[in-house]
């Protein structure tokens, strides 16, 4: 049976130990620790990765209500990672939290009071800032469209980013600190329900490194429910080793789940899939001439 007023944080590591440290630090000390059940799914890290992680778990293990790890033995993703995680949840909702990711004192526990207090809401996201101080555009976006994405992939959005019209995808025309409704969230902090999140049978594991929060978000929405960002709720979001900025692999994954995305929920607008292969198609193959070139410039 699951324990109501208990939050269960999946934290999926990949060679993590450069942030789970500071991420289990964060989690300790927040404001509802003891009400956190901490679910670490490790996808196949080194050994060495692992007993760290392993070690960490048991010096912190003071902190919350409960803690439990497994480790994969083969990295088959993302979403295959929180959905093994979810299996062994035992609490009322689920927060899907990326290592890299430090939630804010009273992060977790406001997004709950939203959930608790909205049962139209299915899913609730906060402002997530990177150590540079910039807003993650992700944790606040539309769901993907042919125009918006074209805007996105184009950089036409960077350029124009208060124009509502252009810049669709990431609302950067909204105010970063506005609580309101949107059309999906990031999955570095998704607060849902558990059981939602088996009603939906979970992430989808077709996707193997993102889009699967987007899709995600997508099925909460076709089920009748809200996906919700609370702007004044604020926790810092590293984005990886890299400090933020995107390498053209990550980049290449990011393109390649839209594709999945796409050809998932619009399999009969053949033309919408056929002209977001061939932008996708343009745009990978002008970032991988730049690389070979090695000329210093952000990919788009």
């Amino acid at each position: 049976m699951r324990l109501i007023e208990m939050i269960s944080v999946l934290l999926v590591t990949y060679n993590s130990s450069g942030v789970i440290k500071d991420c289990l630090e964060y989690l300790g000390n927040s404001n509802i620790a003891s009400m956190l059940e901490i679910i670490i799914v490790d996808n196949a890290s080194t050994i060495q990765e692992w007993e760290y992680t392993i070690q960490l778990l048991d010096q912190y293990r003071c902190y919350f209500y409960n803690i439990k790890s497994m480790r994969l033995n083969e990295n088959l993703g993302y979403a295959f990672a929180n959905n093994r995680g979810a299996e062994i949840a035992e609490g009322e909702y689920l927060l899907l939290l990326n290592p890299d990711c430090y939630v804010g004192k009273d992060a977790i526990e406001k997004c709950l009071h939203v959930l608790e207090n909205r049962k139209d809401i299915g899913a609730v996201g906060c402002q997530l800032r990177m150590p540079n101080g910039e807003l993650d555009l992700a944790c606040k976006r539309s769901l993907p469209t042919l125009w918006n994405s074209a805007m996105k992939f184009s950089g036409i959005s960077k350029l124009f980013p208060r124009i509502k019209w252009i810049s669709g995808y990431n609302l950067t025309y909204l105010p970063e600190d506005i609580s309101c409704e949107v059309g999906c969230i990031c999955g570095a902090f998704l607060l849902t329900r558990t059981n939602l999140y088996w009603e939906l049978s979970g992430l989808d594991e077709v996707f193997f490194m993102y889009g699967e929060d987007i899709d995600f978000c997508k099925r909460i929405r076709d089920k009748g429910k809200l996906i919700w960002y609370e702007g004044k709720i604020i926790s810092l979001h590293i984005k990886g080793a890299n400090g933020g900025r995107k390498t053209l692999t990550s980049k290449n994954s990011f393109y390649n789940a839209m594709i999945i995305y796409f050809s998932k929920h619009y399999p009969n607008k053949k033309m919408t899939l056929y002209i977001i292969n061939l932008l996708i198609n343009i745009i990978t193959k002008y970032n991988s001439y730049i690389i070979r070139k090695n000329k210093k410039v952000d990919i788009l």
